[in-house]
């Protein structure tokens, strides 16, 4: 995943590219408005943000700072998602920092097929396995974990809740509550495949995305592979 290049430099016509692998969003809690749902604030990490004033961009070739728009896109998605939802602001009335002790809802699956920019190989439907918890105020609190544990033969297992030495059962709808504050998921797998496939330098037909011939230097891990000319499929559209 990785930001959406902005438009063109406005001085001298320039457009950058940039990607960065990634595990892990953070996205947005607001304190007011309507946000409810983690898939809101999904919603609200992949808006476009209008970047003026002293928030302008900076060409990397003329150097100058000119209005641009930024926008986050998630190209491919990884096995294993890591969401950590943004819970502490800064108070620049109090000017000191603070925690948004809001409820976002949010199922024990999650489609994010509406989220992403470019076909997947895979599929992109997740399942929350495990939920981190703050609970207390910035700067101190306690920390608590939710987590699935499952049995020999059990295909679903069963929900946990981890307080130092104190482990208890609990409900699949208290899993996600006003305390969350990282949420993991992993890619639910598809028919005959493994949950999560190991990707390597030497196994290319896992990876999640093409590979070119002409300028790619990851052609060097190939043992014994033939490059075409063009694109080198590495995994299946």
């Amino acid at each position: 995943g990785g930001p959406r290049p902005p438009p063109p430099c406005r001085s001298c016509g320039h457009r950058a590219r940039r990607f960065e692998a990634f595990l892990y969003l953070t996205v947005p809690v607001e304190r007011t408005g309507s946000m409810g749902s983690v898939a809101q604030a999904i919603e609200k990490y992949l808006e476009t943000e209008e970047l003026s004033g002293d928030e302008r961009w900076k060409c990397p070739k003329c150097k100058r700072k000119v209005d641009a728009s930024k926008k986050m896109d998630i190209w491919k998605l990884p096995p294993v998602l890591v969401l950590h939802l943004k819970r502490f602001e800064f108070d620049m009335r109090r000017m000191r920092f603070g925690k948004i002790d809001k409820l976002l809802t949010c199922p024990l699956s999650l489609d994010l097929s509406g989220y992403v920019a470019s076909p997947q190989r895979e599929h992109s439907v997740y399942d929350i396995v495990a939920v981190a918890n703050h609970i207390g105020p910035f700067g101190s609190g306690h920390y608590t974990a939710a987590c699935q544990v499952s049995s020999l033969g059990r295909e679903v297992g069963d929900w946990y809740c981890f307080n130092d030495d104190r482990v208890k059962p609990i409900s699949a709808n208290r899993v996600v509550g006003k305390d969350a504050y990282v949420i993991f998921l992993v890619r639910r797998a598809g028919e005959g495949q493994a949950m999560i496939r190991r990707q390597s330098a030497s196994l290319p037909e896992v990876w999640p995305h093409f590979v070119s011939s002409r300028n790619s230097k990851v052609l060097d891990f190939y043992h014994g592979r033939e490059a075409d000319d063009g694109l080198v499929e590495a995994s299946v559209k």
